[in-house]
């Protein structure tokens, strides 16, 4: 059955969109590119409409136990005009350990039109499993691969590596039904015009023929992503064109604190320039 390609379409397909790239390198961020907070804004349009808006947030903790861990969190909705034909509210969370070398817990709240999603996913590294559950139901566990990760934590772990131009990236993944290896190709480098001025980029795209349904979100769509080519690894803008238009996801605000508590929003020239 095929699909069209929704504003809630483009914004799950935005958290499904980093993977690990094979060893040898032209560029290197360091493990904390994000420092220990971060907070990207998005502003999503459609054509000329600007529909909704998606947040990633980044944040370092230690839990219950003392262990330091890192939360990831993204938050897309669509505004008050376009809410009222079709609404979305997303909300999606995953914890890691602090060195970003597997995933440790997952958790999806989706809400697009009438359709409402509650998934929770506990990933035990240890033993090798990941147990789904849904609206409180739990499945059996799964098995997984060493170093696997949940779809949002891939997109932090993606920006901590080696990019290589023309190169394609793995990692084992899991979104708590099936465990299997997510795949991105990096295609090269682009100039990008943002609201932080021309900034130097890698264009990447996920490929979802390699990763079973976990990247399968709407056939016969595309994502392209950019990512800052500088130590921060930033994603400036997300794209995906269908049969029914464009959707372009453009960052427009900054917030961050680096590894030694300073604010660290405009560092290596990420001040705002223009006010489009």
């Amino acid at each position: 059955m095929g699909h069209t390609l929704t504003l809630g379409g483009l914004l799950v397909a935005v958290v499904l969109s980093s993977s690990h790239l094979r060893a040898a390198t032209e560029d290197e961020a360091p493990a904390s590119c994000f420092g220990q907070y971060e907070k990207l804004s998005y502003v999503v349009r459609w054509g000329i409409i600007r529909a909704g808006t998606v947040v990633f947030e980044s944040t370092a903790f230690h839990d219950h136990d003392g262990v330091p861990r890192l939360r990831f969190s993204l938050t897309a909705k669509t505004n008050p005009f376009v809410s009222r034909f079709f609404n979305v509210r997303h909300h999606f969370e995953s914890i890691v350990d602090r060195s970003l070398t597997h995933s440790v817990w997952y958790r999806k709240n989706r809400r697009e039109g009438d359709i409402h999603e509650e998934i929770e996913v506990v990933i035990d590294a240890k033993n090798a499993h990941a147990q789904r559950s849904k609206f409180g139901e739990t499945a059996a566990p799964i098995s997984i691969l060493p170093g696997t990760f949940d779809p949002l934590s891939f997109f932090y772990k993606f920006r901590t590596l080696p990019i290589r131009q023309h190169d394609a990236a793995r990692i084992p993944v899991t979104d708590g039904y099936m465990s299997t290896e997510g795949r991105m190709n990096v295609y090269g480098v682009e100039m990008v015009r943002t609201r932080f001025g021309r900034r130097r980029t890698y264009l990447a795209s996920p490929d979802p023929d390699n990763s079973g349904s976990i990247f399968t979100i709407y056939r016969d769509a595309t994502l392209n992503i950019w990512f800052s080519a500088d130590d921060r690894r930033i994603p400036v803008k997300f794209a995906s064109a269908v049969m029914i238009g464009s959707f372009i996801c453009e960052l427009v605000a900054i917030e961050s604190v680096d590894e030694s508590g300073h604010n660290s929003s405009q560092s290596g020239g990420w001040e705002q320039r223009t006010s489009r």
